[in-house]
């Protein structure tokens, strides 16, 4: 580190009047001073008096002391508005100024009426080197129970000490990528700026900010010169995306006069946790019911009972994975029409079975990649007619990972727009996928481009 500073902070200790007084500056164990800065008035009208900045090993620093002309009544150093003295290059834990006595057996006279030496500092300003890491204890929290991590977690440190204080808790990813933060009170007038960790400090961490996958984490402590010490270091797997709506291996739209209609799917790869559950939706009108069922196969089918009699249904499937994500938008949908049974007069409820469903012409213009390599924008439109949300998916292996970003911008005026940020600029092509689920009026629609990177000049 380059040094803390610490402003206008000199403890003054007075000494035996007749040998003099010094101000005493002394720096927290592992740390040193590099640099003083001073704006001082210091003079004398006895060459018997010295005044003196020295450091701990005794040592003067060049330009404390004057010497008085036998023509002059005084002599004096800096003073008001002038500018101040400076030394650099130091590697010391103490400084003392003040005034000696270099003859105390004939001229260096006491007393409260004589005025011989004088010394005023106005401000000061000292540069504390601080190399030594800190010391912390004790790493815990919920972003380190195990398991899958999502939504918002926290992380704690128990205790922590430093020569010049712990100015903050931090949770790193990624190696130095600061996730959480949580910073302590700091005076930066003190020798010691920060204080010390005597009981847990807690930070929180939104997942999210993390990034799908596994990761290392570090939750540890930040000194108030820089030096980062983990408490504990653990591999962590975040999983905030529920699954993807399946991919049908059935047909989607169906007509027949059967009670029972069977429909099937494969699960979606590429998934951070593994696929456990099965949310299947069967409507006929407002009458809806939802079953679940065992999943994470691969593939996936369901038996449909259309016992509301002939009418129009639909079925749609959402999965759920281990990690406790589910999102009931983020389903393939099914239309399927019972017909009456030619030997019954069973009369026919409803409206008439929807044979076609409208196109909801999809479409995805060229994703705008910003110039820092981390957001993209995606824009598109759909019919005037069509409502809802889109599930805009961008796909892309950055930081040596593949990651998986998805946003769920509303439809707006036949219009719809997200904004998905890359946790990494080390990339070359992104694979953006937009998806329109379908409904009643209107049939699902899936649209597909590739991004790069704005290349720099």
């Amino acid at each position: 580190m380059d040094g803390l500073v610490v402003r206008d902070r000199l403890t003054a200790t007075d000494v035996a009047i007749g040998t003099g007084a010094q101000w005493r500056l002394a720096t927290p164990s592992g740390t040193t001073i590099s640099r003083l800065k001073l704006w001082r008035n210091v003079g004398k009208a006895e060459n018997s008096w010295e005044l003196f900045t020295r450091l701990a090993d005794g040592s003067l620093l060049p330009g404390t002391d004057c010497t008085r002309p036998v023509n002059e009544f005084t002599c004096q150093l800096g003073g008001p508005w002038t500018a101040p003295v400076e030394w650099t290059g130091l590697s010391t834990v103490s400084v003392r100024i003040g005034i000696s006595c270099t003859n105390t057996s004939t001229t260096c006279a006491p007393g409260y009426y004589l005025h011989e030496a004088w010394t005023a500092i106005y401000r000061s300003t000292v540069t504390i080197d601080d190399p030594t890491p800190p010391m912390a204890t004790d790493g815990g929290g919920s972003l380190f129970a195990g398991g899958y991590v999502r939504g918002n977690a926290a992380a704690t440190v128990a205790t922590a000490s430093d020569g010049s204080g712990i100015r903050a808790v931090q949770v790193r990813v990624d190696g130095d990528r600061v996730v959480g933060e949580t910073t302590l009170d700091c005076d930066y007038t003190r020798a010691k700026p920060c204080p010390d960790i005597a009981s847990p400090v807690t930070v929180p961490v939104v997942t999210a900010n993390i990034g799908d996958g596994t990761w290392t984490a570090r939750v540890g402590v930040v000194d108030a010169g820089g030096n980062f010490t983990p408490a504990t270091t653990q591999a962590i797997t975040v999983d905030n995306g529920a699954p993807h709506p399946p991919p049908p291996t059935s047909a989607q739209f169906v007509t027949t006069g059967a009670p029972t209609t069977t429909i099937s799917w494969r699960e979606p790869a590429a998934q951070v946790s593994a696929i456990t559950t099965a949310h299947i939706r069967l409507c006929k009108g407002t009458v809806c019911r939802t079953t679940t069922q065992p999943a994470g196969t691969g593939t996936g089918q369901a038996t449909l009972q259309l016992d509301q009699g002939p009418g129009s249904y639909t079925a749609s499937v959402a999965l759920a994975d281990a990690a406790g994500n589910y999102e009931p938008t983020y389903a393939t949908h099914w239309s399927i029409t019972r017909t009456a049974d030619p030997t019954t007069t069973e009369p026919r409820s409803g409206p008439p079975p929807a044979t076609t469903l409208s196109s909801p012409r999809l479409t995805l213009t060229k994703p705008a990649v910003a110039r820092d390599r981390r957001s993209v924008t995606v824009r598109g439109t759909v019919a005037p007619t069509v409502r809802g949300r889109v599930t805009v998916t961008l796909r892309v292996r950055a930081g040596g990972r593949m990651r998986t970003i998805i946003a769920r911008p509303t439809i707006r005026d036949g219009r719809y727009r997200a904004r998905l940020r890359i946790p990494s600029r080390t990339w070359r092509k992104a694979t953006i996928t937009v998806r329109y689920a379908g409904s009643a009026t209107h049939r699902q629609a899936t649209a597909t481009r590739t991004a790069t990177p704005v290349r720099r000049s």
